[in-house]
């Protein structure tokens, strides 16, 4: 898959040949059970809302401004929580770069990681429409106000789902 930035580049090839940042590393000096969170949300007034939430429970939190820094960012790390506005970093909601980055993630680390996307036009908990952007949860902006309850709820019931299939994978070894 082929992903192009609207300037014409190749998104995926670009972020090939970055030079190394040390800054990069998010969360170098935490442990490995530690909730951790990045949030791609344009908008202050939500990002701040959701930020707030998450610090509440403890998540460790990264902010980017650019889907290429969020990518930089998710190769040192693979986050708890990924929080994705549906318009961030760009003009068209279905040519998203960053959700299209994250439908090619090899399935044994997407399943480390739980995504929500905000949305103004689609409904919240709409299971299909997660199914079909390769996303955990959606979450329309009109009910940000409940945020945390979705999220806590929807990264149970994903534990919930995956928790035996996580176990077997850990005594074989293969994570």
């Amino acid at each position: 898959m082929v992903i192009k930035v609207e300037d014409g580049k190749d998104f995926l090839s670009e972020l090939l040949w970055y030079e190394y940042d040390d800054a990069d590393k998010p969360f170098d000096f935490i442990g490995t059970d530690t909730e951790t969170a990045m949030i791609c949300v344009t908008d202050d007034a939500i990002r701040e809302k959701i930020t707030a939430d998450l610090a509440g429970r403890d998540f460790y939190i990264s902010e980017v401004n650019t889907a290429k820094e969020a990518v930089k960012k998710m190769r040192f790390h693979v986050y708890t929580l990924l929080v994705i506005d549906e318009n961030f970093d760009t003009t068209d909601p279905d040519r998203n770069d960053l959700l299209r980055y994250l439908a090619t993630v090899p399935m044994s680390t997407r399943r480390r990681m739980f995504i929500s996307l905000l949305s103004t036009r689609l409904r919240t908990l709409d299971r299909m429409g997660a199914l079909t952007r390769s996303v955990n949860m959606i979450i329309n902006t009109q009910n940000i106000k409940d945020f945390i309850t979705l999220i806590t709820n929807g990264i149970a019931e994903n534990e919930g789902f995956y928790h035996t299939f996580t176990n077997v994978i850990n005594e074989s070894g293969k994570i």
